[in-house]
Parts: structure tokens; C-alpha cells; sequence
């Protein structure tokens, strides 16, 4: 009887020395891989469908005395099948020039009409680019209307600190990293309001242009990596222009997009994009196999 109990507990003795040799090797793998993490791989990702758009945006009203229409073409290319029709309800053409001089880059399509609006006239824009890029699509079209003239507005706007917050990004490869973001906004006179639909924005950072020009109506912010070299006051400024009327750069501002700038974004520790890996999984699962048979070892000393 004896006998049997030594050899029992051998061999329990032994299935534990093999079990923590096994943790242990677990344990040497993972933090192998941690401290030396594998190359970069390129990750392949579903990019993003920008079509094209047409501004004043459908079903917008713009001043009687507008002289240009705007396309940012976004995924979308022009060749020599690009050729928009304006319209109106009672089927008047209105003629007009394509003007894709890139003066606001490559992506802003400039058409110039020749002829007067007519107030309180329903317009149709057909013939704009469709993206390619996004799938195939119809031929794109718009409507607009026209209210009373406007005066021209006084290019003496501002940009606003909106909301900033902290968001978790992905990179598409499984990877996340922590970024602060802040939402910017124009503020004008009440001159501008009727501009509006036709106004189009681009971010200035540290004298730089952030992307390319925008709806105004869009949402604008700038944003930056937590643990990147950037995460810290920057210089922004906002330029707006409503083609034919204005072009407004407004006067910078700071904004401080440190992670630990505002409300919220103290409790963002992580200093490297996140990655769960088979190793880091096996680091864990030793750990909570050895925490259990300390705690049984402790309640058999007891």
C-alpha cells in the first residue's frame, strides 16, 4: 500500500515538473517574440470609396448671383466622356466651362457658368463622373435651387476649437493605436450663410496643407498619433473657398493634441499599437496556471 501511494505521488510529482517545464517554455517563447516582434508585414485592407460630389450638394439652394459650380472629383478621373449639363426646370441649358486648371488641386473640377441663374429656378446637373474605383455606377446627376442674390461675404472668418476626443484606430492589419482627435469648424458673419452649400474647406497644419479640399458642410478635424512625434500644440488654420466669390485663410490658432490635453484621454496608456498573438495568449494562460498552483500549494501549508 505504501508502495503505491510513493509511486503516486512520483508520478504526480512528475506530471507537475512536466507541466511547469512546459509553462516555462511557453513562457521563454513568448516573451521572445515580444522582445523581438516579427517584421513588418504589408497588410492588404478595404480601402476607402470617395465619390465624386457636386457642389451645391443635391437638393441645396444657392444665391441667384453664383457664378461657379464645384466637383471634387474624390476616386473619380476626368477624360474626355466628362461633360456636365446644367439645366433648368423648364429645360434652359446653361452654358458653362470646365476649368480643372487644378488652382485648388487635382481633385477640384471648377465649372464655370456663363450664363445667370434665374431666382427661385430648379436646376439639374447631369454628366458627372462616377468612380470607377467604387464599383461601377450610373451616370451621376443633382438638382439645386436658386434663391435671392446675395452679397459677396466678407472673408473675415475664424476657426473654432470643436470637440476632441481620444479614438481607438485600426491600421487593417489587427493592430490599433490611440489618436487624439479635434474637430475644427468655420464660423463667419451672416453674410456667409448663403455661401455655405458652395464652400469648400482644406486643414492647414504647420503650414501644411492636411489632405485635400473638402465640403465644408463635411466634418474637419486634425488628429494625431498618441505616441507619435506630433502629439502636441499644433499650428491650424482652415482655407475656404467659395469659387468665384472667396477664398479665406483664417488666421491660426493652437490646439493641443497631447493625449493628456483634455477630459478622458489620462486613462490611454498604451505606448505601442496592441497586438494579441498566440505567444502573448500563452504568456497568460501560464501565468493563471502557475498563480493556481501557488494558491493550492499555500492552502496545503496551511
Amino acid at each position: 500500500m505504501r508502495a503505491a501511494l510513493t509511486h503516486r505521488a512520483c508520478c504526480d510529482d512528475n506530471r507537475r515538473m512536466a507541466h511547469r517545464a512546459l509553462c516555462l517554455a511557453a513562457l521563454v517563447a513568448a516573451l521572445t517574440v515580444l522582445a523581438d516582434p516579427p517584421a513588418a508585414r504589408a497588410c492588404s485592407t478595404v480601402p476607402i470609396c470617395r465619390e465624386p460630389q457636386l457642389l451645391p450638394a443635391d437638393g441645396a439652394t444657392i444665391p441667384a448671383n453664383a457664378t461657379e459650380l464645384v466637383v471634387l472629383l474624390g476616386d473619380a478621373s476626368i477624360d474626355g466622356a466628362f461633360a456636365p449639363r446644367v439645366r433648368s426646370a423648364s429645360g434652359v441649358e446653361v452654358a458653362l466651362v470646365v476649368d480643372d486648371a487644378a488652382i485648388l488641386g487635382p481633385l477640384v473640377v471648377r465649372l464655370r457658368l456663363r450664363d445667370a441663374l434665374i431666382e427661385g429656378m430648379e436646376y439639374r446637373v447631369d454628366g458627372l463622373p462616377s468612380s470607377t474605383f467604387c464599383g461601377p455606377t450610373a451616370a451621376v446627376s443633382s438638382r439645386f435651387f436658386v434663391g435671392p442674390a446675395a452679397p459677396l461675404p466678407s472673408g473675415r472668418g475664424a476657426v473654432q476649437l470643436g470637440e476632441q476626443s481620444v479614438r481607438e484606430v485600426s491600421s487593417g492589419c489587427g493592430d490599433t493605436t490611440d489618436e487624439s482627435f479635434a474637430q475644427l469648424r468655420y464660423v463667419a458673419d451672416d453674410a456667409f450663410a448663403p455661401w455655405r452649400p458652395l464652400a469648400i474647406a482644406q486643414v492647414i497644419a504647420d503650414g501644411e496643407a492636411q489632405g485635400a479640399f473638402r465640403p465644408l458642410e463635411a466634418e474637419l478635424e486634425i488628429s494625431a498619433d498618441c505616441d507619435g512625434d506630433f502629439a502636441t500644440a499644433r499650428s491650424v488654420s482652415l482655407a475656404v473657398v467659395v469659387a468665384g466669390a472667396l477664398r479665406d485663410d483664417t488666421a491660426p490658432r493652437e490646439v493641443d493634441l497631447s493625449c493628456s490635453a483634455f477630459e478622458g484621454c489620462a486613462a490611454v496608456s498604451a505606448r505601442t499599437p496592441r497586438r494579441t498573438t498566440p505567444s502573448s495568449i500563452a504568456l497568460l494562460s501560464c501565468a493563471a496556471l502557475l498563480a493556481v498552483a501557488l494558491g493550492r500549494r499555500l492552502r496545503r501549508s496551511r
